[in-house]
């Protein structure tokens, strides 16, 4: 193999002899052409890493913000300010419907007092869960969880009963209540 050759192909141009040289260009970036510069440069697996790099990176983010921000709580302002009496309760049975209240945000009611409230097992409260409970008396000494009214706008109907909500008592959830109370009390 010449020098000429062995030149050629070190810088990706085809063989001399059974081509045109006048018609081929080192650098020809038309579609398909696999002798582009850019095919044969060494930083190509450097960039194509460098873009993997970052697209993973990217998609460790998406990831953490869809699991540390999915489903905040948001407590209900008019199921609060329809409430009688509202606590922070941690559940004894949900079936039956019995809770031990840790403090008492409105109303009247003892903390360390266990009360039972209805269809509290209607709810996403659990065994040994602390919540944040809007109630209003019921019946007999019970309890009952405040659903609050809705009316469709522009409608002539009574008003209709939301969903019975109860809310985990954390930071969030208890700062929210704590200022709903705070604006109702002005």
């Amino acid at each position: 193999m010449s020098s000429r050759k062995r030149k050629a192909r070190r810088q990706g141009r085809p063989n001399a002899e059974n081509s045109d040289s006048r018609n081929t260009s080192v650098a020809d970036s038309s579609p398909g052409n696999t002798n582009s510069a850019w095919a044969h440069s060494p930083s190509t697996p450097r960039v194509l890493k460098s873009i993997a790099a970052v697209a993973a990176v990217w998609w460790v983010i998406l990831a953490g913000l869809a699991i540390f921000t999915a489903n905040p709580v948001v407590i209900n302002r008019k199921q609060i300010r329809q409430s009688e009496i509202v606590v922070t309760a941690t559940v004894a049975d949900a079936r039956g419907g019995l809770v031990v209240v840790d403090k008492t945000w409105a109303g009247a009611i003892e903390t360390e007092t266990q009360i039972t409230i209805d269809s509290l097992d209607q709810t996403a409260a659990t065994d040994g869960g602390t919540y944040l409970i809007p109630l209003s008396r019921g019946i007999k000494g019970r309890f009952r969880i405040t659903q609050a009214e809705f009316r469709k706008l522009g409608s002539n109907d009574p008003p209709a009963l939301g969903p019975k909500f109860v809310y985990p008592a954390n930071p969030e959830s208890i700062a929210q209540l704590q200022q709903i109370l705070e604006e109702f009390s002005r």
